[in-house]
């Protein structure tokens, strides 16, 4: 009697367990958005980056792809390199990402939902051409 008892405390533990788990999606019917939109991100990403000094030095440069979830209340949470480039470029993109205010939570059948999302983090020492300037030409 005593197994019997353990064992449905022990599914009930699982069930329960289960419950909280929060399904993350990759795509949502209204995906979640950094305050500004895009070029509020894009102002986030230039104010908030600063170029580590040693990949200064060494002229280092590169792009992190940098993955995270936007939890339904606009947090973001567990992001990690996907693919890096210089140890303190990846150390930086990650600094920067974490820091990042709530977004506006993604939407699915009416309710708020965790979306993934996988952010390109450029690191360049050199401007690229204004596209302006060589229309004007």
């Amino acid at each position: 009697m005593k197994k019997y008892i353990l064992s449905v405390i022990f599914s009930l533990g699982c069930l329960f367990a289960m419950a909280q788990q929060v399904e993350v999606l990759t795509v949502a019917e209204k995906m979640p958005e950094f305050p500004g939109g895009k070029t509020g991100l894009n102002e986030y990403l230039k104010k908030s980056i600063q170029y580590p000094e040693d990949a200064k030095k060494n002229a280092t440069e590169g792009t992190c792809f940098v993955s995270f979830v936007v939890s339904s209340t606009g947090e973001v949470t567990g992001a990690q390199i996907l693919r890096g480039a210089d140890e303190s470029l990846n150390r930086e993109a990650l600094r920067v990402i974490n820091a990042m205010p709530r977004w506006q939570p993604g939407m699915q059948g009416g309710e708020t939902v965790s979306v993934k999302f996988t952010l390109p983090v450029r690191f360049s020492l050199t401007v690229p051409p204004d596209k302006s300037k060589k229309d004007k030409k």
